[in-house]
Parts: structure tokens; sequence; C-alpha cells
């Protein structure tokens, strides 16, 4: 499962107790970032050491195909919790046009095993609690790396927490419990960053390219791919006063 409750909630605990002494890093939306610093190295060993030699001997024995019809599957079942949370957003054509995609995939597609929706051109448009917390109001909040699961905020860890219990995957594989469907599904995933790697291998400091590179994309996609200049210009170059960049303005 890629948000379960117990990975998540105890890091949400410990992070602020474990940092709370630490001084203010040079980054002032990273005010933990010594604490960050050894959860990322200590996530960067479990990967090395467990996560990523399973990916790889996933990827080796089975084929693209197989790889691509359950990252469709999985895609596809959570597209109306999309909706909802667009609907949520105030973004009823977006709401719109993932259920269409649903049911295009769901019918024509198998229950969701192959894409032809977008074939059709009906894309999706991902969206989450963290997104729709944005939208509301609430500000980024501090950067935060979980044990296991990675690049966060505050903000959306507490999105992750409570879309954990809505997500079906997850829910699906609590229920049964399928544990090797929430292993397939963190498998995709884990395949799908392979791409990423020489990017961070490459970078001068893999830690600061990760949470800058996390912020971003998190920017971009509370602002539909269209941030404010004055929004992404604070982000890439901090000023002084934490409390302006924990504030991101949302829609």
């Amino acid at each position: 499962m890629r948000r379960s409750l117990s990975l998540i909630a105890l890091p949400l605990l410990l992070a602020p107790v474990l940092a709370a002494s630490q001084p203010l890093a040079a980054d002032p939306a990273d005010p933990y970032e010594r604490f960050n610093r050894r959860v990322f190295a200590f996530n960067d060993r479990v990967d090395r050491a467990l996560v990523r030699p399973l990916a790889k001997g996933y990827e080796r024995v089975t084929p693209r195909g197989f790889r691509t019809v359950v990252g469709n599957f999985l895609a596809n079942v959570r597209l109306p919790l999309s909706a909802v949370h667009a609907l949520l957003q105030g973004k009823p054509r977006v709401a719109g046009r993932n259920l269409r995609r649903f049911g295009i995939n769901s019918t024509v597609g198998l229950l969701g095993l192959f894409d032809p929706a977008s074939g059709f051109g009906v894309h999706p448009q991902l969206e989450d609690l963290g997104q729709t917390l944005a939208v509301w109001g609430m500000p980024e909040g501090p950067y935060l790396v979980l044990p296991l699961l990675g690049p966060s905020g505050g903000r959306d860890a507490l999105g992750g927490t409570a879309d954990a219990f809505a997500d079906p995957v997850t829910w699906y594989v609590r229920k049964e419990p399928a544990y090797w469907l929430g292993g397939l599904d963190l498998l995709n995933l884990r395949v799908s960053l392979f791409a990423t790697e020489p990017y961070v291998e490459d970078a001068y400091d893999a830690y600061s390219f990760v949470r800058d590179a996390y912020r971003q994309r998190r920017l971009y996609a509370v602002w539909d791919g269209e941030p404010p200049a004055e929004l992404l210009e604070r982000l890439l170059m901090p000023e002084d006063d934490p409390a302006d960049l924990l504030e991101d303005d949302p829609p």
C-alpha cells in the first residue's frame, strides 16, 4: 500500500518531536532539514538493499505489456476518487472528464486493463486531498521526508493519510487482505522511477534535488500546470521569511 496509515501516522507524530530542537535550515521551507536528511539516507539504504533489487527482478521477469496492464487497471480504479477531489476543488469539467475516462476504460477497456480513452482524447487529470486542501487555503507546511514513503509536506502528509482510507486499492488490500495487489502497485511505481535515477545520481546534492523537484511538482499540480510566476520565483529563490514560503496562495 502506498499510504499505509501505520507508516504515515508514526512519522507525523515523531517528526516534530525529533526536529524541534534543530535550528532553522538555510531553506525556511525545510526547517527540519537535519532530521529529513537522516530519513532520506535511511530510505536510500532501504531502497538500494531491498526495494530496488526487487523492482529490478520484477522488471526482468515481467513483460512491459503486463506492467502496463497492471498500471492501467490501478490508475483506472482510482479515477472516481480523483473526480471527487476535482468537484471539491470546484472543477466540474475535470471531474466529468475523469468519470468519462473511467466509464470508457471500464467498459471498452475491459475493466481498465486497457486505455482506449486516451485514444479518444480523454486524458486524466489526477487530483488528491493535498491539492484539495491547498485550494481550500491550507498552507504547504514544512517539508518532510517520511520513513519508507519519501518526500512530503505537512499538508500532503495529512492529505495522504486521509486518502489512504478512501483509496480503493489500499482499501481492498486491507479488507481481503490482498498484499499481492499492494506489492504489484509498489513494484510498478518503483519501476516507473528508474528513468529518474540518472538525474538524482548526477545531482550535486541528491537531497536538495529531490526536495526541490517534489515541491515544484506539487506547486504545478495545485495550479493545474500554470502556477503564478511570483510563486514559482519564491520557491526557486527562497526569501528570508518562513511564513511567506509556507503560504502558497492556492487558487
